[in-house]
């Protein structure tokens, strides 16, 4: 005779899908509280690598350094200096979407 052993496993998933649903609303306004650790931390990597920063400046002086490099190597000016211009404007779109800017 066979048994059906998938009542008892969708059963078991519904209560654990249950059982998790409880823990993340109870957990939530306790996270909703808290405050951010890593705030100073931020803060200094703002500094250091932000708008107008030496770390900025290395690395956009390094990808026009590259893209000559690339371009002289290669002889594919449009595709170099294009490289360069999409990784520029790659960094300005993408800096304020991680907090640099």
């Amino acid at each position: 005779m066979q048994t059906n052993t998938t009542y008892h496993a969708r059963g078991r998933v519904l209560l654990l899908l249950g059982m998790a649903t409880l823990c993340v609303l109870a957990t939530e306004p306790a996270m909703a509280a808290a405050t951010d650790l890593f705030a100073t931390g931020k803060e200094m990597v703002k500094k250091n690598a932000g708008d107008d920063s030496g770390i900025e400046t290395a690395m956009l002086g390094f990808s026009a350094l590259s893209a000559a490099v690339v371009g002289i190597t290669s002889r594919n000016w449009f595709g170099a200096v294009g490289g360069f211009a999409g990784g520029m404007m790659f960094w300005e779109t993408v800096k304020p979407l991680v907090g640099l800017a």
